[in-house]
């Protein structure tokens, strides 16, 4: 199946009307480029003249990264729902950008493979951007821009974008419908539909950014294609993750992504629905989530850890405009009691991530394979949580404290700073067996050294202030700290808490973890 970017000529509906506008410019004017070239198919050559035959990586090398992603992190992505090749020569004939992206992919997670990473990556990049003004697109192609959304940060938005526009150029919205009608070669197109609504809608929420992809007719009607002959347990996994985040993109579309606009009294009774709409899904696909022999409990698990980190995604929304940078706070009257309840909610949330990882192995040994968006997950609730701590996280006395606060907030600090040293330590160790190109390494140090600025921070509170028990007005200036002892002007500001939405994956989160000016070749 493969189209170019004008819709394919076809014959007029049953009333005899033309069915889209640019079929109506084709019959107008007969030109021959504004119509598709249904005869068109890849090149069975293509692997005499591909980057792996003119030697910019070894038909060795190219063998041994193929199988490392295909043995690992094929399998985290629906039990290999974007790579049906069974062998490199399968692909090389098929797509010299999936090969590309596979070899980057495996190479990424290798030890000591960093030259092969950027030869595949280079030549990625270069067919990428070839396939932007191209006017003939494969199923192929929509899979390597999927991969490599789901695993190169920098790549991620822009990559996700052009997979969904060109899975909608090339009908792809359509198999749903055709699937429906008995047409069973449809099933592998819906399947791949649905894996790109995922990756749309994953990073357009991560950036606050409106997601390409609707709620179309497959979406809303996804448990029919579950019912379908061929369904399997990785369609299960990738359906669950299809309607998490059409609730996560509801509530994006209900909230915004404009962090100076707070939560009123009715957002957060609109919240609440959101977080039963969560509460649900997870009764409803977590227990449908089957374990299997190669990666045990990690289906579950995994979808465990995403409804943690759905739940702290919208409740964190609670505290947009409440703890802004030099805002003193002026008492418990701050926030309703809808608000902290939602913010307890978030704190819980992102505390049983981090617990999570830490504590189930299947998950752990997963997690050198997992798409960067769970890094995201861990990372993004770490910095929550050392934020919080940082704002709020003292007693009506001034100290640290070991539990709620004078607003109600339940942060208890000395456990927070325990799980953060103990996930970015768990992080080190995955960043160990993977190349140090990966964003492993750089989250483990950026959360570390946030850990070194949060103590430092700490210690300069505690040393200009020296509150005047019941002096709120001053508690609450050494909670906040002043501009001279906070950090607002340096790489971490541990006092802006905006909510999750639109944190900004590739310019805020690498950022501010990427300690060592986080690079990736060009």
């Amino acid at each position: 199946m493969s189209r170019e970017n004008s819709p394919q000529h076809q014959e007029n509906g049953p009333t005899g009307l033309v069915t889209a506008p640019m079929r109506s410019l084709y019959e107008l004017t007969r030109l021959k480029h504004l119509r598709n070239n249904p005869a068109w198919k890849p090149r069975t050559s293509l692997i005499d003249e591909d980057f792996i035959s003119q030697g910019v990586v070894s038909v060795e090398e190219a063998e041994f990264l193929f199988t490392r992603f295909v043995d690992s992190n094929n399998r985290m992505l629906w039990d290999g729902a974007l790579l049906l090749h069974q062998t490199l020569d399968s692909v090389r004939r098929s797509s010299s950008l999936l090969t590309a992206v596979i070899l980057t992919v495996g190479a990424l997670h290798t030890p000591e493979r960093t030259e092969a990473f950027h030869q595949s990556y280079n030549v990625f990049v270069s067919l990428a951007s070839g396939l932007s003004l191209s006017r003939h697109h494969s199923l192929d192609d929509i899979r390597a821009l999927c991969v490599g959304a789901f695993y190169l940060a920098n790549l991620s938005w822009k990559l996700s974008g052009q997979a969904t526009r060109i899975a909608a150029e090339i009908g792809l919205h359509q198999s749903y419908h055709r699937l429906m009608q008995g047409e069973r070669t449809q099933m592998e197109h819906v399947r791949l539909w649905y894996a790109t609504y995922v990756c749309d809608h994953q990073f357009s929420i991560a950036h606050g950014r409106p997601p390409a992809a609707v709620d179309d007719e497959s979406i809303r009607n996804i448990e029919l294609f579950l019912n379908q002959e061929g369904a399997n347990n990785g369609d299960a996994r990738l359906a669950a993750q299809v309607s998490l985040f059409t609730i996560l993109t509801e509530a994006y579309m209900a909230f915004g992504s404009d962090l100076s606009r707070p939560l009123d009294q009715q957002d957060i009774e609109t919240l609440g629905t959101f977080n039963v709409a969560v509460e649900q899904w997870q009764l409803q696909w977590v227990p449908r989530s089957e374990n299997c022999a190669t990666l045990g409990s990690y289906p579950s698990k995994a979808l465990v850890l995403y409804y943690h980190f759905a739940r702290f995604q919208l409740n964190s929304l609670a505290l947009r405009g409440v703890a802004s940078p030099g805002l003193v706070p002026t008492g418990p009257s701050l926030l309703s009691l809808g608000h902290r309840e939602a913010a307890n909610r978030a704190i819980a949330a992102a505390m049983a991530t981090l617990t999570l990882i830490l504590e189930e192995t299947d998950l752990r040994i997963a997690f050198p394979s997992v798409p960067i968006f769970t890094y995201t997950m861990v990372a993004f609730c770490a910095t929550f949580l050392l934020k919080m701590a940082a704002t709020w996280g003292k007693d009506t006395a001034g100290e640290v404290g070991d539990g709620s606060n004078l607003l109600g907030l339940v942060i208890n600090t000395r456990h927070i700073v325990s799980l953060v040293r103990q996930s970015a330590d768990m992080l080190a160790g995955v960043a160990a067996s993977l190349n140090e190109k990966h964003l492993a390494k750089h989250i483990a140090a950026g959360m570390l050294e946030m850990l070194q600025q949060f103590h430092a921070l700490d210690k300069e509170g505690q040393d200009a202030y020296s509150p005047a028990p019941g002096d709120l007005h001053t508690m609450s200036m050494a909670q906040g700290l002043s501009d001279q002892t906070a950090f607002w002007a340096g790489e971490y500001n541990l006092h802006d808490l905006g909510g999750t939405f639109g944190f900004g994956l590739d310019e805020t989160l690498v950022g501010q973890m990427a300690a060592d000016n986080f690079e990736w070749p060009q």
